[in-house]
């Protein structure tokens, strides 16, 4: 398993690609910049019954800091959006405000979930009088990080959020063998095989596979997506911040996984989004090659026929014409984060800007 999936990843590259040029693309802003929450970020996009949805994650300064909400919007086209509401509030956890984050929309059996990740810090390792995240070597100090739900079968009325174990991830629901459903997140895939649309169950890479990724060169493991291949095997890519992604197997529908191994896809240090064009081709949205770096300054979607070539780069956005307005804690990038979404003949991107503002772009699919 182990030789396979090394083998795989010496194959897999974007180097030496065919640059394809700047696509022609609708653009549209869903939220700009708002000095009173000037933090926006983990912008997921879907489409249900006739209407797009897209919620992120909302903070004043900071990210992930004390008092982070959710925030919503809706669009007939993903062009026109609706002025953004409040989806889930932060309240008083037992020490602090609680810190929500945007984890993935989910569709099944005509609901739509939306999945949010709640956590609050060690109050030891608060700053600012209790009112402000930690940093540094304490921002790992978490008291606890549990999972919610909410859901909505008309896309207006939505449920309170409810307490659940797995669910939601850095790549929202990809489809492998015989129905299975699978978020992926961090160095994790939860699969759903479609009985209880609320009951994943947890596999991925160990804690012994993480480390020994750690001591052959990768900076970390994290933010999973993942696809299949027309062989059955599906294929989870993790950011490294090494300069490259790292590549993990499975042969048997995501109950195993083999050791990780370094690919030839170059990238920034940062999110990025995988699936497969109605046609069958392979597409990995993410930043440039320059590293290390987290400028983001070039979104880009490169194209593979096989899953491993990724031999043709089209530019989806490399333009300069927004400036942070805030600074704040972690803050930055051109273009972070992209999610997508394909329907009707077009591929749709979200992603942030400077984590301050959220985007869109649309691409028609016979363009690429």
């Amino acid at each position: 398993m182990t030789d396979k999936c090394k083998l795989d990843a010496e194959k897999m590259t974007n180097q030496g690609f065919t640059d394809m040029g700047k696509l022609r693309s609708q653009r549209s802003t869903v939220a700009g910049f708002n000095p009173h929450w000037a933090y926006a970020h983990h912008a997921y996009i879907a489409f249900y019954k006739g209407k797009w949805y897209i919620a992120w994650s909302s903070g004043k300064v900071n990210e992930d800091d004390l008092g982070q909400r959710i925030l919503y919007a809706v669009s007939e086209d993903a062009l026109n959006w609706s002025k953004p509401k409040v989806m889930m509030d932060s309240y008083r956890g037992i020490y602090s405000e609680t810190v929500l984050s945007c984890y993935g929309f989910y569709e099944a059996d005509g609901v739509l979930y939306l999945y949010i990740t709640m956590q609050e810090f060690k109050p030891e390792s608060l700053l600012e009088n209790g009112t402000s995240r930690p940093d540094g070597e304490h921002s790992g100090d978490v008291l606890y990080r549990h999972r919610y739900v909410m859901s909505t079968e008309d896309g207006q009325n939505w449920t309170e959020a409810v307490r659940c174990e797995w669910g939601g991830g850095t790549q929202c629901v990809s489809m492998c063998l015989n129905g299975r459903r699978f978020f992926f997140d961090m160095t994790d895939a939860f699969y759903n095989d479609g009985t209880d649309p609320l009951c994943w169950k947890k596999t991925g890479l160990s804690y012994e596979q993480v480390k020994s990724a750690n001591d052959r060169g990768a900076v970390l493991l994290c933010e999973a997506a993942g696809y299949m291949t027309d062989d059955g095997v599906i294929h989870m890519l993790n950011r490294s911040n090494a300069g490259r992604l790292w590549l993990s197997e499975s042969y048997d529908n995501g109950e195993n996984w083999s050791d990780s191994f370094p690919t030839g896809f170059l990238v920034e240090s940062s999110q990025f989004n995988v699936g497969r064009l109605p046609d069958g081709r392979y597409y990995i949205v993410s930043n440039g090659q320059k590293h290390p770096t987290w400028d983001r300054k070039e979104l880009y979607l490169y194209i593979s026929e096989d899953g491993f070539l990724f031999d043709k780069r089209y530019t989806v956005r490399d333009e300069d014409d927004y400036k942070i307005m805030q600074k704040g804690l972690a803050k930055g990038g051109a273009f972070a984060y992209p999610t997508t979404v394909i329907h009707d003949g077009y591929i749709v991107i979200s992603y942030t800007k400077q984590k301050e503002a959220v985007e869109v772009t649309k691409i028609l699919i016979n363009d690429i």
